[in-house]
């Protein structure tokens, strides 16, 4: 019976894991092939937020949170993820959360790793986010649920994401 038991424990304890694992996450390299990853973490105070985690050569992994408004419930509470690189400085990040409803852009600084605050683009989550740069021109294209009836919704920065403006797509 405990034999029973332990594996119950041990199916529904991997169960959890596997979902963490479905969370939608982005992936980059940067200088020297070492990996960037943004993806869903449970922080000291129980918040599910989003993060950029990166590993410089031999140094110990960094966490830098991104959101500050994630939720202490179970699930994946940012249904779309990118990154993009930028220039020599740092990262460009956009995301949705379902926590804090809307579309969120913040800048990573790669060198001290410190985020900008999280600019909210879109009051609503969207569920896709497209995000590349053309001609020195930063473009967020954004794709709602069709439950919500939203057209698909585009946004510009000219200065490297200090400034966004909503463009149509």
């Amino acid at each position: 019976m405990k034999n029973k038991a332990l594996f119950l424990l041990l199916l529904a304890t991997n169960s959890l894991a596997w979902a963490d694992a479905q969370c939608v996450s982005a992936h980059a390299s940067a200088v020297g092939n070492n990996p960037i990853m943004v993806e869903q973490k449970v922080f000291g105070d129980g918040l599910q937020e989003l993060a950029i985690i990166h590993q410089a050569g031999d140094t110990k992994e960094k966490t830098t949170r991104l959101s500050f408004a994630g939720s202490k419930e179970a699930g994946c509470h940012f249904p779309a993820i990118a990154l993009l690189k930028g220039g020599d400085w740092g990262w460009h990040v956009v995301w949705t959360s379902n926590a804090n409803q809307g579309v969120f852009y913040a800048r990573v600084d790669g060198e001290a790793w410190v985020s900008s605050l999280p600019k909210k683009l879109s009051r609503e989550a969207a569920e896709r986010v497209i995000f590349k740069e053309d001609q020195g021109k930063l473009i967020i294209t954004v794709q709602y649920p069709a439950n919500l009836n939203m057209p698909q919704q585009q946004f510009a920065s000219e200065d490297e994401g200090r400034n966004w403006d909503k463009v149509s797509p």
